[in-house]
């Protein structure tokens, strides 16, 4: 914040609490103004709460005229000063000044805190700490945008959640796929895979092998062509697949296949489904991504393999990135760091993925690194070489050592607002 600004600022912390705002209000130069340098009051934490602290701040704002801005520092607390930080930041003090709302991590208050000496704990002290914290010109982070905030990440977290329940479901239909046409899922698959509508449409259609075997081979012809739309090129070597499949299939007792067919047609709708809400919600995370932060955005996208549903993702959980002096503070906070076993004079040489932080941006960072691998010769490069020389778990542990490189860069690119290019040429954004 430039020197004219501070001088002419109101600085308010605010220790919030699930019940109760404790309320803390100083000048720059508390000293000139003896009498009435401090005000310090409790509010409830409710809408009427919230309008009682904008009333209070006003009426203390009559002994600074020159002031042009009130400075609003909170802590990160959970959800519970999400409404307070969202109304104070849409809020004019006396009509006509503007609030500046930052979302401030306990960490940083906290170590601040250790440079008074001889205070106590209680919620006054530490909203006094807070905003003098704001007063000292050390907060990095950028001012609030909750609203914004807020929707991405339920928008993204959603999606992570689908996600899931997708692996979930395929996990076991696949399993039922096995159990009535076991040929399709251990021989050449006459499809691309067992997901497509023509294999699953072969599936709830007739109740296993036998009954694809009774079929002539006009008839399965037929009913692959309808199915597939005309799209397969060379028709009757799937219907030669499709019943080489059938006759290397495990038989079960007939009455089994009623059930399992039954099954698998509402495994298949689910899927359908939840495939259709993960498109309509990848528009809305394409969409809202934009609107919270362009720059951001942009700079995420220029890096190869990274899309719009990914750059969300990461957008939502990491914020604004000065919330992290390092990418090693990053990697500590997605989980991506590494845990040694020690006792005695022995040390394993196996360490352990903490994965101890945000799983959600610990899904995405590992999405983007998969991604980028299949895009980028060089990270595919480093990728093949950490799995080869690798014994315990080698594709696990080579994602998650290139992640940890995706990380660095991540917090690189959008620490210097600069563009990803492969030739190490960066282009800064204005």
């Amino acid at each position: 914040m430039k020197q004219y600004e501070l001088l002419h600022s109101l600085f308010v912390g605010i220790d919030v609490s699930m019940k109760e705002n404790v309320v803390h209000a100083m000048p720059f130069s508390p000293e000139d103004h003896p009498g009435h340098a401090h005000l310090r009051f409790s509010a409830p934490n409710t809408p009427a709460g919230s309008v009682g602290i904008v009333e209070k701040v006003s009426d203390f704002l009559k002994f600074y005229p020159d002031v042009i801005q009130v400075v609003i520092a909170l802590e990160a607390t959970s959800v519970y000063s999400f409404h307070l930080a969202t109304f104070l930041s849409v809020t004019h003090f006396n009509g006509h000044i503007p609030a500046i709302v930052y979302s401030v991590n306990p960490k940083e208050i906290y170590a601040y805190k250790k440079t008074f000496t001889d205070v106590g704990k209680d919620d006054y002290v530490d909203a006094m700490v807070i905003a003098d914290y704001a007063r000292s010109n050390k907060i990095r982070s950028r001012p609030w945008k909750g609203p914004e905030l807020l929707g991405l990440r339920v928008l993204t977290r959603l999606r992570f959640r689908i996600a899931k329940l997708m692996g979930i479901v395929k996990n076991s239909t696949g399993n039922s796929i096995y159990l009535e046409c076991s040929g399709l899922m251990t021989g050449e698959n006459p499809f691309c895979n067992v997901w497509t509508t023509t294999c699953q449409e072969l599936l709830t259609t007739f109740r296993g092998p036998d009954e694809i075997l009774s079929l002539s081979d006009e008839e399965l012809l037929n009913f692959i062509t309808e199915k597939g739309h005309g799209r397969f090129s060379h028709p009757l070597d799937v219907v030669e697949k499709v019943k080489k499949a059938a006759r290397n299939s495990y038989r079960l007792d007939k009455r089994v296949y009623e059930p399992l067919t039954s099954g698998l047609s509402v495994s298949f709708f689910i899927i359908h489904s939840l495939e259709d809400a993960i498109k309509k919600l990848d528009k809305s995370i394409e969409t809202m991504a934009k609107s919270f932060s362009s720059d951001s955005y942009q700079i995420l996208l220029s890096i190869d393999g990274v899309g719009p549903v990914i750059a969300g993702g990461l957008l939502a959980e990491i914020g604004d990135i000065k919330r992290f002096k390092t990418d090693d503070a990053l990697a500590k906070y997605i989980g991506l760091t590494w845990r040694g076993k020690q006792s005695g004079q022995s040390e394993s040489p196996v360490k352990h993925l903490s994965k101890a932080g945000d799983v959600y941006l610990r899904y995405y960072v590992l999405l983007a690194t998969g991604q980028i691998i299949n895009y980028s010769a060089k990270y595919r490069e480093a990728y093949e070489r950490i799995r080869s020389r690798k014994t315990l778990f080698p594709y696990r542990a080579a994602l998650n050592l290139v992640a940890r490189k995706i990380v660095r860069l991540i917090f690189t690119l959008l620490d210097k607002h600069q563009l990803y290019s492969d030739n190490k040429v960066m282009v800064t954004l204005e």
